[in-house]
């Protein structure tokens, strides 16, 4: 059985970026709608708006459709790897990047930036922890213990990197273990949100 990682470690950019660009327009549209002239409370005169260019769109504005929010998201990564480009030496800017790609098809090559990024500083441990995920999604579960691993081995407090410890170990079929992180999370830290997420996999393989 497979268990998802916890996702207070995973970074969904292109999700958010999605909500917001949807936030953009849905806000945009209400302003537009808020903006049209009431009905007047006396005689009505015409019930047809002019046919002039303030009037003729009314009423016809439509929320973004799909292809505009991936359009929109689209861009973003364009524009995210240009700066990059330019100043790889902006790990902030890398790690965006590497978010977006680990996020939609591009995890090979999000492994390459995020690795650019430990060059510099081998101790990121959320940059372990995103090695983690992704080849945790593809599968390879030896490579996403060993990153995580070592990011709880320099943060013992880190009880995100731990419960997934516990997830890869349960995926492997090794519920024991499992069953002891997990349990040792609940002890360590109650009602945490990690406490929460350490009780639903209990609750999964008991």
């Amino acid at each position: 059985m497979k268990f998802k990682l916890s996702p207070i470690v995973v970074y969904p950019a292109i999700i958010i970026l999605a909500v917001v660009i949807i936030i953009i327009f849905s806000t945009d549209f209400s302003s537009k709608k808020s903006a049209e002239p009431k009905a007047q409370t006396g005689p009505i005169v015409s019930e047809t708006l002019p046919d002039d260019d303030i009037h003729k769109n009314m009423g016809k504005e439509t929320p973004p459709s799909k292809e505009n929010v991936i359009s929109g998201v689209k861009k973003r990564m364009e524009s995210l790897k240009v700066e990059v480009e330019k100043n790889p030496n902006d790990t902030a800017k890398v790690r965006q990047y590497a978010d977006f790609l680990a996020e939609g098809h591009g995890q090979a090559e999000a492994v390459k930036y995020y690795e650019m990024i430990l060059r510099k500083d081998p101790k990121r441990t959320d940059i372990l922890q995103s090695l983690g995920y992704v080849f945790y999604m593809q599968q390879d579960l030896n490579k996403a213990e060993a990153y995580i691993s070592k990011a709880y081995s320099l943060d013992k407090n880190n009880f995100q990197a731990f419960f997934n410890l516990g997830a890869i170990a349960a995926t492997k079929g090794d519920n024991a273990k499992a069953k002891k992180i997990w349990k040792e999370i609940i002890a360590k830290r109650p009602n945490s949100e990690v406490a929460k997420l350490a009780q639903d996999g209990l609750n999964q393989i008991q």
